[in-house]
């Protein structure tokens, strides 16, 4: 008897101990369960975290796309990569400048500035569009086609670009007209030679499209901009001029004294291939040649061959005798364009150049 008791009391304590054990399995089970729950790859937790990102994510994309269509707004439509680059900045950290900007935005990935979360985000996920230039982007020696008004519309090339300290300038690619300079007589060549420089300026401001366009000058003269207007354009050097000539001592002549005008654009021009055209053109500079028996004030040109040479609109000779001379060349305006003015078709070629609106 009391060796059965005995063996009951031992098969109880194996029940309860496989009993604690499945417990114990159980609860390990369902203590798995409850964390894959809240912190697994679907758990409650992570998806909260998640929602939080895609939250602030979504957040930035909006503000973004907003700034971008406010400023679309204001443009008709269009946008420029330094704008866009701006709207970036502002939500963004590792901008890429405009030269770096590639047009597929979706290969760009932006990390979000650390107040919006600090979360990477493919920036064609917000805009994917095009790009439109302005005049600023252009580089030196860019074929652009100039609609000057009532003079029709001109082939021109990008003198002097947006991040130089004169404006954006273009030039024309070839001779727009030809101006006659001088007098036949002395008389009529001095005066001549004496305004010249503002004549040849003043011819060139016809080709100015208010449009697009503040104001115009003849090449050679000074091309110094401020406030959107040439200012030394008809820059002028004193006179009179003393002539010098052996045994008749020195005599005095109201003509203007040589300058160097010229020399700013000179250095520009045939530095990017824009000065020999293939004819001949005024430069908007004097020269004053002396020599033992005369004394010439001329005009400077370049011909055909891009050579510099003079052109005399009047001289006086040792003995006394005057003369005056009249020549015809072609002319080059260079244009200062307003700001921000877009660029639209082409690619900048002789063949398919830019146009300007």
């Amino acid at each position: 008897m009391r060796k059965l008791e005995k063996q009951r009391k031992q098969k109880n304590n194996g029940i309860t101990l496989i009993a604690l054990v499945i417990t114990i399995i159980v609860l390990i089970i369902l203590a798995g369960v409850s964390i894959s729950t809240l912190v697994g790859d679907n758990g409650i937790i992570t998806q909260a975290q998640n929602a939080k990102i895609e939250t602030e994510k979504a957040e930035v994309k909006e503000k973004t796309q907003i700034d971008i269509m406010e400023k679309q707004s204001e443009t008709q439509g269009d946008i420029t990569k330094k704008d866009f680059i701006e709207i970036l900045n502002q939500y963004f950290d590792n901008v890429p400048t405009e030269e770096n900007l590639p047009e597929d935005l979706s290969t760009v990935i932006l990390p979000t500035k650390e107040e919006y979360g600090g979360h990477e985000i493919n920036i064609g996920e917000i805009w994917n569009g095009t790009f439109v230039k302005t005049v600023e982007e252009l580089e030196v020696g860019d074929y652009i086609q100039y609609n000057s008004g009532t003079n029709g519309t001109i082939l021109c090339r990008v003198l002097y670009p947006g991040d130089s300290e004169y404006g954006v300038q273009i030039i024309s690619d070839k001779n727009v007209k030809k101006v006659t300079m001088g007098g036949s007589s002395f008389e009529e060549g001095k005066t001549s030679y004496n305004s010249t420089i503002e004549n040849l300026n003043n011819e060139a401001e016809k080709y100015v499209n208010s449009v697009y366009a503040t104001d115009a000058r003849c090449v050679g003269s000074v091309p110094t901009v401020e406030n959107g207007l040439f200012v030394n354009k008809d820059s002028e050097t004193a006179g009179p001029v003393t002539m010098q000539f052996p045994y008749k001592g020195s005599t005095s002549i109201d003509c203007k004294s040589t300058d160097s005008n010229y020399m700013i654009d000179q250095a520009q021009m045939q530095s990017f291939d824009l000065w020999t055209t293939g004819e001949s053109y005024w430069l908007t500079s004097r020269d004053v040649a002396s020599t033992e028996s005369d004394c010439s004030f001329c005009m400077r040109l370049v011909n055909n061959d891009g050579v510099i040479y003079d052109d005399g609109m009047c001289s006086v000779e040792k003995n006394g005798n005057a003369k005056g001379y009249w020549s015809e060349r072609g002319l080059r305006p260079c244009i200062l364009l307003k700001s921000n003015i877009k660029v639209t078709g082409g690619d900048g070629s002789e063949d398919t150049p830019y146009t300007i609106n």
